[in-house]
């Protein structure tokens, strides 16, 4: 299983360690994703801080074409996300 890129600072990043994604439900390993240092934590909470005036500095119609593009690539995902939730909604309540 591949894991799971982290989006930091503008691009997609690998580190040297990995967390397993286990579903509660039935205990099974349903992805992976990379890990962070504190550092590197503190690195993107700083960055995240620092964008937030550019982002504010926009157009509502820019923000919106933003907020589009993440529409449309959550629509192109659709199943796959559909399937992840279904099993996320197996455990008992």
């Amino acid at each position: 299983m591949n894991p799971r890129s982290l989006y930091l600072a503008g691009g997609w990043r690998r580190t040297e360690t990995t967390l397993p994604v286990v579903n509660p439900a039935t205990g099974e390993t349903i992805a992976s994703v990379y890990t962070l240092q504190r550092a590197d934590v503190a690195t993107a909470i700083h960055d995240a801080h620092a964008a937030l005036p550019a982002w504010r500095g926009l157009t509502g119609k820019a923000r919106g074409d933003y907020l589009l593009k993440i529409v449309h690539a959550v629509e192109q995902r659709g199943p796959e996300i559909a399937e992840r939730d279904a099993h996320a909604g197996q455990f008992e309540r």
